[in-house]
């Protein structure tokens, strides 16, 4: 296990970041945090590398990174020892299960302040944990994505003053307005294949409006575990020849592909506040999403996208119609979008998190 230094040799005030996620995702959380005065050295412990202003990378062999149980185990023992050696003034966690544990037991052992983020889909499983709730009750703060996460939060316990919210920065791009009557795919979908990601529901949407004429261009950008699953079952439903499996793609070139299409649709059983959806909204797209998570704070239904219940297939089949074939429909979306990247802008950009990190940890 070695021990990567991008900070220089500074003894300035240091955090812990204990951490899991992608790339991409990490990028938009750490960014406040290494562009903020309060901290000039970033003890990272995470499973795969990462590098980047302020980063003191303790890094996990390559060979060990793909064992999770045995990494994790090695994350634990680097992780004490940053406590033991380092004495950082504050501890981390992003993404609770297993960061958020760890960081519980070793704020205890060496009374450091803690701060637990939730993403979305974790966000559920510790609400659904005694254990959980408490340890999110003795954090000095708590990250979530939005207003209805901290809500929920507040109900069981957690001290409303220690929630703070967003989470995540995002820079909007140069706004490139999607163009309905040329665009390459009708839909387009963005994430991780993975099962809460419920892609299913989507393919099945599809093939009910296949069954009544309506064969719509589907775009599927990310991979997973369930790729061939999909691809099967788009075979099976008789659309994979009107779906594209795009596979992963550089983050840089996200919204040259969102462009292309005219509506991003979301599917997921849980979110907190999703950076694709984040994503397509700044890109100019309108959205059909799941009412779930912090998702309603930054869509408002019928304005710049659209909300629905994601138990029911035959609800999204018929507003996916509904936005595509009416014209001026889609413009009124079109045109609440454009309204929406003022807002992303206001309460997402990174001035604005910078300033909330630095907040929290001068004061932890």
């Amino acid at each position: 296990m070695s021990e990567t230094v991008n900070a220089g040799d500074s003894n300035g005030r240091s955090i812990l970041l204990l951490c899991g996620m992608s790339d991409t995702k990490f990028r938009h959380k750490v960014e406040p945090i290494q562009v903020s005065t309060a901290v000039e050295v970033i003890d990272l412990v995470r499973r795969k590398p990462y590098s980047g202003n302020k980063i003191r990378e303790h890094r996990l062999p390559a060979w060990l990174r793909d064992n999770l149980v045995l990494a994790d185990f090695c994350r634990a023992i680097i992780a004490f020892g940053v406590c033991i050696f380092r004495r950082p003034a504050a501890i981390i966690s992003i993404y609770y299960y297993y960061n958020g544990l760890m960081a519980f037991w070793l704020g205890k052992l060496f009374r450091i302040p803690v701060v637990q983020v939730l993403l979305g889909t974790d966000f559920e499983r510790v609400l659904g944990s005694r254990m959980g709730i408490s340890i999110l009750k003795e954090a000095h703060y708590v990250g979530v994505g939005g207003n209805t996460s901290q809500r929920r939060l507040a109900e069981l316990g957690v001290p409303q003053d220690r929630i703070f919210y967003p989470t995540s920065s995002y820079s909007l791009p140069k706004e490139k307005i999607p163009d309905q009557s040329s665009s390459d795919y009708d839909l387009v979908f963005v994430g991780s294949l993975l099962p809460v990601k419920r892609v299913d529901r989507l393919l099945n949407a599809v093939a009910e409006l296949k069954e009544l004429g309506l064969e719509y261009k589907l775009l599927i950008i990310g991979d997973g575990p369930l790729r061939k699953d999909l691809e099967a079952l788009a075979g099976t439903l008789d659309i994979a020849g009107q779906t594209v499996f795009q596979g992963n793609i550089d983050n840089s070139n996200v919204c040259d592909y969102l462009v292309k299409s005219k509506l991003f649709v979301m599917t997921s059983e849980t979110e907190g506040l999703p950076m694709a959806m984040m994503e397509a909204l700044g890109c100019g797209l309108p959205v059909v999403v799941p009412d779930v998570g912090d998702i309603s704070g930054l869509v408002s239904d019928g304005k710049n996208g659209v909300l629905y219940n994601p138990d029911n297939n035959h609800e999204l089949a018929g507003l996916l119609k509904k936005v595509l074939e009416d014209a001026d429909y889609y413009k009124q979306l079109c045109s609440g979008v454009r309204e929406t990247r003022a807002v992303i802008e206001k309460r997402y950009g990174l001035d604005v998190l910078t300033e909330k990190w630095t907040n929290i940890l001068r004061e932890v």
